[in-house]
């Protein structure tokens, strides 16, 4: 006797429900991509004169309009809407504010008080473009009302003309953001903080020199039942010693049993050596390991394009950016984003980059 079609393909899907090994997976989006200050801090850092750090300051101050976020964050919010991650980790969110007049750097490093006019806000300007698409991406938060917003460097220094006129004082706040589409994951907690290693930068003439801090926003969240944590981060790109012991806090911060993808700007090539964090965080020791690698992605860079993010002729050299992901998860594809300029910007000095991975 012959079973009813739809009889036997229920039969057949209970069957194999029950097989033995069938794995119940959950596709999880990732994304991280450091949007770029805009501007060659390094020369500020590396003049050997007071009077030549507020000259510098004075050109980073133009450099910004220049590498014009506003066009930007146009482009870095297609690339959002292209990859669809369902949680975004996001590098060098920074704000600027200017004080005029000025009045110099506030205590400890000078007389002033802090520049506290907002010129600009990458934050608020990505929000704006992801919003104008129609996508329902909000900074992460939970019930305590934590949001994945973590201030690092905080740094101001006074610009002066080609002449050595003062001109205004120049703020500069870094960020790590963590941003998810509420129709994707369910955020339960929010943990955030600064590393204890960090690097500190002496600028001549100023008494004590600016702490260069770096920081990190951890999300615990639920896509279809099943929970993860996603730790987002930007470690030194100065000191390898400092990069390295920052990368050993990293694991103290994550859990061996917990379902764990940690994505950010690692400022650390698996190729090379000199720059430890990708060796310190993937191993079998510790459990974690790199989606490119294992979706033959390995020789793909992410970094860098020009500071000011207006060179035509930059190329990528070195994969920093990066997905790292515990044993729970199977990844199934990684992707670059933001390789062609729009409007004769790079979206950003490095590219996105993105992944799909299956949850146990």
């Amino acid at each position: 006797m012959k079973l009813p079609r739809i009889a036997l393909v229920l039969a057949l899907a209970t069957l194999f429900a029950g097989c033995p090994g069938k794995k119940d997976l959950t596709e999880v989006r990732v994304m991280t991509y450091n949007v770029a200050v805009g501007i060659n801090l390094d020369a500020i850092f590396l003049q050997p004169t007071l009077l030549g750090v507020m000259k510098q300051a004075e050109i980073a101050w133009g450099e910004k309009d220049t590498s014009d976020f506003a066009v930007r964050a146009k482009a870095i919010a297609a690339e959002i809407d292209a990859a669809r991650p369902d949680i975004v980790g996001l590098q060098e969110v920074v704000q600027f504010f200017s004080q005029n007049p000025p009045d110099g750097p506030p205590a400890p490093y000078g007389p002033g008080t802090p520049a506290n006019v907002k010129v600009k806000d990458f934050l608020d300007l990505l929000s704006t473009e992801l919003a104008a698409r129609g996508l329902d991406y909000q900074v992460v938060s939970d019930t305590t009302g934590e949001t994945g917003v973590v201030k690092n460097a905080d740094v101001e220094v006074t610009g002066a003309t080609a002449g050595g006129t003062p001109t205004a004082d120049y703020r500069v706040i870094d960020r790590e953001v963590v941003l998810a589409s509420k129709s994707a994951v369910t955020i339960s907690r929010v943990r955030k903080g600064n590393y204890a290693a960090h690097i500190d930068v002496p600028i001549p003439g100023l008494p004590t020199p600016f702490p260069y801090p770096r920081g990190w926003v951890a999300v615990d969240a639920t896509k279809s039942g099943k929970a993860f944590t996603l730790l987002s981060t930007h470690l030194d790109a100065f000191d390898p010693r400092v990069q390295g012991a920052q990368a050993h806090e990293v694991l103290a911060l994550v859990s061996a049993g917990t379902p764990t993808l940690i994505v950010g700007d690692l400022n650390s090539d698996p190729t090379d050596v000199a720059w430890p964090a990708h060796g310190i965080l993937v191993s079998s020791t510790t459990g974690f390991a790199d989606t490119a690698t294992e979706v033959g992605a390995n020789e793909v860079p992410s970094c860098c394009y020009d500071a000011i993010c207006s060179d035509p002729n930059a190329k990528l050299t070195r994969r920093v950016d990066q997905v790292l992901h515990s044993p729970h998860f199977a990844p199934r594809s990684v992707a670059l984003h933001g390789t062609a300029m729009a409007n004769g910007l790079w979206p950003s000095d490095h590219a996105g980059v993105s992944a799909v991975l299956d949850l146990e």
